[in-house]
C-alpha cells in the first residue's frame, strides 16, 4: 500500500472484515508486527481496534497489556436497541461491555471510542443522547457520531438539528464528540443505475 500510494501508512484501523477479536490470534500476531520498531513501526495511537463488543477479547487485549486504541460500536443506548441493530453484540450488556473497556483504557494509556450510527427515529433523541452521557460518566472517551447511508428502501438518516442536539447534550458534561459525515452515498445510485440498464 505504501508503495503504490507513495507515501507512508500512519494510521490503521481494524474494522470492515468482521469482528476482529473473532480471529484474535491473527490479530494480535499482526498488532505485534505492525508496532514492532524492527516491522512497521505503527505508534500504538496510531493503531485502532474496532469492536462490537467482543467481551473476551478486549479481556484479552487487557491481560496482554496492549497500548492499541479500543474502539467500540455501540449504537445504542438501550439493551432493546442494541439487540435489533447488534444482534451479535446483544450476548454482553451495555454496561459490562463499556466497564470492561473502561479497565482497558485505563490500563493503556488512552481514550475510549465510541463509535455510534444514527437513526433516524431509532437512537437519535434526546433522551438517548442523555442516556449515553450517563453510560459514558467516568469513562475518558471520545464518541464518533455517524450518519448513516441511505439505501432505496430504507430512509433512516438522522436529521442535521437531531445531530445537532445530540451533539450539544453530549458536549454539555464534557464529552468529545465529533462528527463523520456521510460517505458513498454514490455507491448505492450507482448499483441503481447499472441495475435498470
Amino acid at each position: 500500500m505504501e508503495k503504490a500510494y507513495g507515501r507512508r501508512v500512519t494510521n490503521i484501523v481494524m474494522m470492515g472484515m468482521g469482528e476482529p477479536f473473532l480471529n484474535r490470534n491473527n490479530l494480535f500476531k499482526v498488532l505485534g508486527l505492525l508496532t514492532d520498531p524492527d516491522g512497521m513501526a505503527v505508534s500504538h495511537r496510531k493503531l485502532t481496534v474496532s469492536t462490537v463488543g467482543w467481551l473476551p477479547g478486549i479481556i484479552a487485549m487487557t491481560k496482554a497489556g496492549m497500548r492499541v486504541k479500543l474502539a467500540i460500536s455501540l449504537n445504542g443506548t438501550t439493551e432493546e436497541q442494541r439487540q435489533e441493530w447488534l444482534p451479535m453484540a446483544a450476548r454482553y450488556s451495555i454496561t459490562d461491555v463499556l466497564a470492561t473497556g473502561k479497565a482497558y483504557v485505563k490500563q493503556a494509556g488512552n481514550r475510549l471510542g465510541v463509535s455510534y450510527l444514527m437513526l433516524s427515529g431509532v437512537n437519535d433523541s434526546d433522551q438517548d443522547a442523555r442516556r449515553l452521557g450517563k453510560l459514558l460518566h467516568g469513562i475518558p472517551c471520545k464518541v464518533n457520531l455517524m450518519e448513516y447511508n441511505e439505501t432505496s428502501n430504507l430512509h433512516l438518516q438522522a436529521a442535521e438539528d437531531r445531530v445537532d442536539s445530540f451533539v450539544s447534550i453530549l458536549r454539555k458534561p464534557g464529552i468529545t464528540v465529533t462528527v463523520r459525515s456521510s460517505r458513498g452515498g454514490d455507491i448505492e445510485w450507482i448499483n441503481l443505475s447499472h441495475d435498470a440498464e
